[in-house]
């Protein structure tokens, strides 16, 4: 059963939709919004998604393409009377910004604005906690950390065998540890905790990241396994790029082949390329992919889900 779901809302870097390609913007799980540029809303009806079901909304940066259409949205939930409290953590420019916005709104919304300043843990919830790491791009960019902690799995038969029965389960998950007849049962005597599951959203990231040592060791020591890079992939074609700071086809290659990801997605994608562009850069990936055995690598393409 997979652990997350992605629904690409929006693939697009460079500010201007195409036909294809919306705005940057994620959701995890129908429940977390990673990154919300314009048109989202209408991008995630068109996927069958509930709008109110959203409950915290994270923003990597300031540039407005990644985060233009909050407003729309909260408009949108406010006069659907959305009766839960909403959370949106991002850039504190970018908070104030929506703050002066909602006094032309004509519905009420429970909102709580978290800015972001720095490295750590910024959410926590049943297992799942996000961390924020400072990418290069501008001086107050992002990129999220996302973990799921593994299911623990008893072995019913042994358990009972070293006399842990009723109740004593819920003390063993409490303390790691239970008295029984036959003397001390540790949690890991009756039991295996399954690997946990990790997905790393870069948000944009230029080039540095790989002279940015701190960033990529801080990243490496969280993690057991990437399960998905979903990386900066602006530039199908390296020519392209002039002194913008985001990464190429070959950079994101390179980044998902040092952070040992098992899964990569390139998003952001430049809107000057053509269907045959993407599917140039995808046959590149799917290469990449079965030359260093990954799962899966592909660009980004608007109403995909990405199952982990």
């Amino acid at each position: 059963m997979a652990k997350f779901k992605i629904y690409i809302a929006g693939s697009v870097g460079g500010g201007t939709p195409t036909k294809t390609r919306n705005l940057p913007s994620y959701l995890l799980n129908d429940k977390i919004l990673l990154d919300g540029g314009d048109g989202f809303t209408y991008q995630l009806r068109k996927g069958g998604k509930n709008l109110s079901k959203i409950e915290t909304i994270f923003i990597s940066h300031e540039h407005p393409d990644h985060w233009a259409g909050i407003i729309g949205y909260l408009q949108a939930v406010g006069l659907n009377k959305r009766p839960q409290p909403l959370k949106i953590i991002g850039p504190e420019e970018v908070l104030n910004f929506l703050t002066a916005s909602m006094k032309f709104m004509e519905n009420s919304i429970n909102l709580e604005f978290i800015p972001l300043k720095e490295d750590g843990l910024i959410y926590t919830n049943k297992g799942l906690t996000i961390t924020a790491l400072k990418v290069p791009h501008t001086d107050n960019s992002y990129g999220f950390l996302i973990k799921q902690e593994g299911e623990r799995k008893f072995d019913g038969k042994k358990a009972a065998q070293l006399g842990v029965k009723g109740p004593m389960f819920g003390e063993l998950k409490k303390n790691g540890f239970v008295e029984t007849e036959q003397g001390v049962v540790k949690i890991d005597d009756v039991s295996t905790l399954e690997p946990g599951t990790a997905i790393f959203y870069t948000g944009d990231v230029g080039p540095e990241v790989f002279r940015d040592s701190k960033l990529l060791t801080n990243l490496k020591s969280q993690v057991d396994a990437l399960n998905l890079l979903l990386v900066d992939g602006t530039y199908l074609k390296a020519k392209d790029r002039k002194n913008q700071s985001h990464l190429t086809l070959e950079e994101a290659v390179k980044l998902a082949e040092e952070l040992e990801a098992i899964n990569v997605v390139l998003t952001h994608i430049s809107n000057r390329y053509n269907d045959n562009d993407v599917e140039e850069a995808n046959v590149v990936l799917r290469a990449f992919a079965d030359e260093k055995g990954l799962n899966m690598a592909a660009v980004a393409e608007d109403g995909m889900t990405v199952e982990i």
